[in-house]
């Protein structure tokens, strides 16, 4: 009988989202998900999951637009 090798693995910690306000952000999904902020400083917030999930974090970014919908040509070019 083969022994099965180790699979690599990994679990995902968080997620970053690039914005214009990330306190406004963090205020948004913090209200809508019923969490808390861990951690904040000048243009950087996070947010862990209460129940041990992925948590959230939102930095500010001078050059961030927003998308459009419908998508318009030559509008989102990041």
């Amino acid at each position: 009988m083969a022994t099965q090798q180790p699979h690599a693995s990994f679990q995902l910690a968080g997620v970053n989202m690039d914005c214009a306000d990330a306190e406004a952000m963090a205020d948004f999904y913090g209200r809508l998900l019923g969490w808390e902020v861990t951690y904040r400083d000048d243009d950087f917030v996070s947010m862990q999951d209460p129940a041990g999930g992925a948590g959230l974090s939102f930095q500010e970014e001078a050059w961030y637009q927003p998308p459009v919908w419908p998508e318009r040509h030559g509008e989102q070019t990041r």
